[in-house]
C-alpha cells in the first residue's frame, strides 16, 4: 500500500553509482531487495493485471460522471478510496513504463493474447509500453470500460502528470465541498505520488519534489491535523517553493520514500547527512506522537544506512548499528528497552553486511580492515551464543572484508585476504554452506593482489590488519574490484 517507494523502489538498485563492493554485486545495499523484485517483473501477466486495472477504473470513472447529475445519488461519488484506487492504478502504469524498452520482459513471448506467455520463447526486445497500447486497444474493441488513451498516457511522464491532476482535483473537491470527511486526503494518495517520482530518470527532480511533498505534509501534522483550516494555511504561509501544500500527515512509508530518494543523490556525503536527519525527524515525531504508523523500521534503518555506506560514512553507520543493538532508537536519548529495544528491530544480515560494506567504502584505509573484521567477528559471536540469530555471517560478509583488505592496496591486505578466502573453502568443505565461495569472493582476493601499489614503502605490512597503508588513487575506492 501506499506507493511503496521505500521498499520496492529499491530493485532499482545503485541508480548511477559504480561504487562496486561485495554488498553492492549480491543486495545493493537495501534491506528490501528479496521482497521488491517482484513488484518490478515487468512481463505479460503484469502488463495484462494493469490493464484490466485501467479498464476496470474506466468503468468507476464513466459511473462517477454519471452520479454528477443533481437527480442522481451519491453512492458513487469519489471518495478517498477511490481516489486511493485510481492513482494506484496510475502508479502501476508508471512502474510498467518507467524502464520502457530498457526493461528485460523475462516472459516467453508477448502475450498479447489474453496475457498468455508462450513457453520456449524467452525474448529480450518486448517493449512493455507497446504490450500495454496493444492490449488497452484489443480491450477497447470488445470489452465493456476498454479504451486506448492519449499518447502521453503510455509514458512515465505523463502517468506522472495524470496523478499530479488527480491529485489536485481531488484536493480541490474536499475544499469547495466544505471538507466532507468522504473526499477526505489520505497518507496514501501522496505516497503513491511519491512512490512514482522515486522512479523518474531525473533523481534530482524526484528528490526535490519528495522533500517539497514532506515539507508540506509535516507542516500539516505541525499545525494540528484535525484543523483543516489551520494546517492547510500552514502550507499557504510557506508558499515558498520549500513545501506543498499538502492535507494529511505523513507515515513511516512517506519517510522510507523520501529516503530512497536520497540514496539517488549523487551528493553521496550530503544525502547521507540528510537521511540521518529524516531519521532523527520520523523518529522525533513517532516519540512526540505515538503513532505506530510513523515508528521507524528496517526499511528505514536499511535505507539511512545505505546511505551511508555508499558515502563511506562507516563510522556513523556502525553508530546507528550500535543504537539497534543496544535497544535504543538512534536518534535518542531514552535508557528504557523493551524486549527487542524500543524500536522493536533485531538487526538483519543485510543491516549486518551493509555497515560492513560502509567500511569498504570508508577512505579511512587505516583502520577500516580491522574495523570490518572486528564486526565480522561480532556477527559470529552473536549468532553462536543465539543472542542474534539473524547475525550469522555469509558469503556475502566475507566478502565484503576481502573486499575491505584490497583496498588498503598493501600485500599485507592481500596476504589476510586470501587467508580469509582459504578460511572460507575450508568452512564449507566442512559443511557450512552459507560461506560457499563464489566468483565475487574470487574477486575480492584476486583484487587485492592486483590492486598492490607499483612502489611500496616499508611500512606496507601494517595495512591490512589497520597499518598505515597509503592509498595511492587519491582516496577513489570505486575501481578496486575487477
Amino acid at each position: 500500500g501506499g506507493g511503496g517507494g521505500g521498499e520496492d523502489a529499491f530493485a532499482h538498485g545503485n541508480n548511477g553509482d559504480n561504487n562496486i563492493s561485495a554488498s553492492n554485486h549480491h543486495h545493493l545495499g537495501g534491506t528490501t531487495l528479496a521482497r521488491a523484485t517482484k513488484h518490478h517483473a515487468v512481463n505479460s501477466s503484469y502488463v495484462r493485471a494493469v490493464a484490466d486495472a485501467s479498464r476496470a477504473m474506466n468503468k468507476m470513472r464513466r459511473l462517477q460522471q454519471q452520479q454528477e447529475h443533481p437527480n442522481n445519488n451519491h453512492r458513487l461519488r469519489p471518495d478517498s478510496l477511490s481516489v486511493k484506487a485510481e492513482l494506484n492504478v496510475w502508479a502501476k502504469r508508471a512502474t510498467i513504463l518507467a524502464g520502457g524498452k530498457t526493461w528485460r520482459s523475462g516472459v516467453s513471448g508477448h502475450g498479447l493474447a489474453r496475457g498468455a506467455p508462450r513457453r520456449g520463447d524467452d525474448r529480450d526486445d518486448d517493449d512493455p509500453r507497446e504490450m500495454l497500447r496493444m492490449m488497452e486497444l484489443e480491450d477497447a474493441v470488445g470489452k465493456d470500460g476498454g479504451m486506448v488513451y492519449d499518447d502521453d498516457a503510455y509514458t512515465y511522464r505523463g502517468c506522472l502528470g495524470r496523478m499530479e491532476c488527480i491529485l489536485a482535483e481531488a484536493e480541490e473537491r474536499y475544499v469547495s465541498s466544505g471538507r466532507d470527511a468522504r473526499i477526505r486526503p489520505s497518507c496514501d494518495w501522496y505516497n503513491h505520488v511519491l512512490g512514482a517520482w522515486t522512479r523518474s530518470d531525473d533523481a534530482g527532480e524526484a528528490l526535490e519534489r519528495s522533500r517539497r511533498m514532506l515539507g508540506g505534509m509535516e507542516a500539516y501534522q505541525d499545525n494540528d491535523d484535525d484543523d483543516d483550516d489551520a494546517a492547510a494555511a500552514a502550507g499557504i504561509r510557506h508558499n515558498n517553493d520549500d513545501i506543498r501544500r499538502c492535507f494529511a500527515s505523513p507515515d513511516t512509508v512517506t519517510y522510507n520514500t523520501v529516503l530512497f530518494s536520497l540514496t539517488r543523490d549523487t551528493a553521496k556525503r550530503s544525502g547521507a547527512r540528510e537521511a540521518e536527519e529524516l531519521l532523527r525527524r520520523l523518529d522525533d515525531r513517532y516519540r512526540r506522537t505515538g503513532d505506530a504508523d510513523m515508528r521507524p523500521d528496517e526499511v528505514t534503518y536499511g535505507t539511512v544506512l545505505h546511505a551511508l555506506a555508499r558515502a563511506g560514512m562507516a563510522r556513523e553507520a556502525e553508530r546507528i548499528l550500535d543504537s539497534l543493538e543496544g535497544g535504543n532508537s538512534s536518534n535518542s536519548n531514552d535508557d528504557t528497552n523493551g524486549e527487542n529495544g524500543e524500536n522493536g528491530i533485531v538487526p538483519s544480515l543485510t543491516i549486518y553486511n551493509t555497515v560492513l560494506n560502509a567500511w569498504a567504502n570508508s577512505p579511512n584505509r587505516r583502520d577500516a580492515p580491522r574495523r570490518a573484521e572486528s564486526l565480522l567477528e561480532r556477527m559470529r559471536a552473536l549468532s553462536s551464543t543465539g543472542r542474534n540469530p539473524y547475525a550469522e555471517p555469509d558469503s556475502i560478509s566475507v566478502s565484503t572484508v576481502i573486499s575491505c583488505h584490497a583496498r588498503s592496496k598493501t600485500r599485507a591486505g592481500a596476504e589476510r585476504g586470501e587467508r580469509m578466502l582459504d578460511e572460507a573453502i575450508a568452512m564449507y568443505n566442512n559443511g557450512d554452506a552459507r560461506v560457499k565461495p563464489d566468483v565475487i569472493m574470487y574477486n575480492c582476493a584476486i583484487s587485492g593482489w592486483t590492486g598492490i601499489s607499483g612502489v611500496e614503502s616499508e611500512q606496507h605490512n601494517g595495512g591490512g590488519s589497520g597499518g598505515g597503508a597509503s592509498n595511492n588513487n587519491g582516496g577513489r575506492i570505486d575501481d578496486t574490484i575487477p
